[in-house]
């Protein structure tokens, strides 16, 4: 059931609200092939009329675009999207690379404006729960009425990896209201299911990774031993020779041959790094190289380091790699706060997964837009609690201003 604060929250931000479920239905729904090349149809321009509206929306209510730029860890990942933007002057696919990069900055924009209008971490959380899960379910429909059962997705596991990793990781009941206690066992429940049942090998070999961080960071000394004891039985095993019985699971229907060769993927890599040395320092243009490449055409280069290399060389492969870095600085040092073991675990297998599917610098897919959250909701997650520390502070120091309210007074000075 909703409270006063989440209707107030939906009756405030519905228009944009509307018009991202618009955005989900048509990448969920309104799907139609392009026989091999870039092409506009109708489902594309329903795609872009809804993110015009969502930048009008935004353009209404005079949000500060520039304001995002100077937090950290968007700061690189906005530089990175606007270098894209900016690869309409030199690359071979102009309008798709510009168009394509604006689509990223436009979500990182839309989801810091929507976090920007909750009240609470407490919310914002149950918020990010409920809309993985939502998506989850959408997609659970389409593959059981429209794919024939089919449920194998890498863009779909990618979801629900991120999302069973987080709740795992957060789900600590001594600080927490109840509602954000279901909705954790929720969503650790949902994610599990929806790994295994899309059965992404990237997904799951990156969620295992983030098992093992878990084991390291996670508060709930349950929660921190099951993860020491996985990566136990999975030594056990290695050690006793038992590596098919490993295959089999982490890499579900695959042979030794798919699994070396990446399904494919290294040789994919081999093609882009072979066309990135024509153009080694600015590339081809944003999400261009696995388009252009001579014997082979793909829309997905599975290796986000390496497609951002071939697409935006040297200087976009040093910003994307700064911006994985900065969001792991920016996390590491705040794990005592809510939220921040489970934000990085969830970067921790976003990043690795990225390099099987690269949802980071291509088009803004619906994985994409929840692997933006984990980039722009901790930003939050620290304001609502720092906040939340300066009041106590006061009330135990009447008199002493806050390190901000010092800094207001100073600049009033200025």
């Amino acid at each position: 059931m909703l409270n006063d604060v989440d209707r107030d929250y939906i009756k405030n931000n519905k228009i944009i609200i509307f018009l991202f479920i618009i955005w989900i239905f048509r990448q969920l729904f309104l799907l139609q092939a392009n026989e091999g090349g870039v092409a506009i149809n109708k489902f594309v321009v329903v795609q872009i009329l809804t993110e015009l509206g969502i930048f009008g929306y935004l353009l209404i209510k005079k949000n500060n675009f520039g304001t995002i730029v100077f937090f950290q860890p968007i700061t690189w990942f906005a530089v990175l999207y606007i270098l894209g933007m900016a690869s309409i002057f030199w690359g071979v696919l102009p309008i798709m690379g510009c168009y394509f990069a604006f689509q990223n900055l436009l979500m990182l924009y839309a989801i810091y404006f929507l976090a920007s209008k909750t009240k609470s971490v407490f919310q914002l959380e149950r918020y990010y729960i409920f809309v993985n899960i939502f998506v989850l379910i959408l997609f659970f429909l389409r593959s059981f009425f429209m794919y024939n059962h089919n449920y194998h997705s890498v863009s779909f596991s990618t979801i629900a990896s991120l999302l069973f990793v987080y709740c795992i990781t957060e789900f600590n009941t001594q600080k927490r209201p109840p509602e954000n206690i279901k909705m954790l066992k929720i969503g650790f429940v949902v994610g599990f299911v929806f790994l295994v049942l899309t059965s992404s090998s990237g997904a799951i070999v990156s969620t295992v990774c983030g098992l093992f961080v878990l084991s390291l960071v996670a508060k709930n000394p349950m929660v921190r031993l099951g993860g020491i004891l996985f990566f136990t039985i999975i030594s056990i095993c290695f050690l006793l020779g038992a590596t098919e019985r490993l295959i089999v699971v982490f890499f579900p229907n695959k042979s030794a041959e798919v699994i070396q060769s990446g399904n494919g993927r290294t040789l994919i890599w081999q093609y882009i790094l072979e066309k990135a040395e024509e153009r080694p320092l600015l590339g081809w243009g944003y999400a261009s190289v696995e388009r252009v490449l001579d014997d082979w055409y793909c829309t997905d280069a599975h290796n986000a380091i390496i497609g951002t290399f071939g697409s935006l060389g040297y200087v976009g492969c040093t910003i994307l790699i700064l911006a994985m870095l900065s969001l792991l600085f920016y996390l590491i040092p705040k794990l005592q706060y809510i939220g921040f073991c489970g934000w990085l675990v969830a970067a921790v297998v976003g990043l690795i997964n990225s390099n099987t599917s690269n949802f980071i610098t291509s088009k803004a897919g619906i994985h994409t837009v929840m692997f933006q959250m984990v980039i722009i909701l901790p930003v939050f997650y620290y304001q609502f609690q720092h906040k939340d520390e300066n009041r106590s502070l006061l009330k135990r120091n009447p008199g002493k201003k806050t390190k901000s309210e010092e800094q207001e007074k100073l600049n009033a000075q200025e």
